[in-house]
């Protein structure tokens, strides 16, 4: 199959979107691992201090990042 070779505007326009996006989308993906890492830290001693099993803890985790 053989596709023509892509436009010099295409090419451009493909160039800006990864330029403006892709940063926002890094920011997002280390804002997300940062949450993640927090959730984990405080499930070692929440869970104790307010007498969560982990079912319960397992199931506010996942409510909590379906957002």
């Amino acid at each position: 199959m053989n596709l023509p070779p892509p436009s010099a505007v295409a090419q451009s326009a493909t160039r800006r979107i990864t330029r403006r996006l892709l940063p926002f989308l890094w920011l997002l993906y280390v804002i997300a691992f940062l949450d993640r890492v927090n959730v984990a830290y405080a499930a070692l001693q929440m869970s104790h201090d307010l007498n969560f099993s982990d079912r319960v803890f397992g199931f506010g985790a996942g409510v909590f990042f379906i957002g």
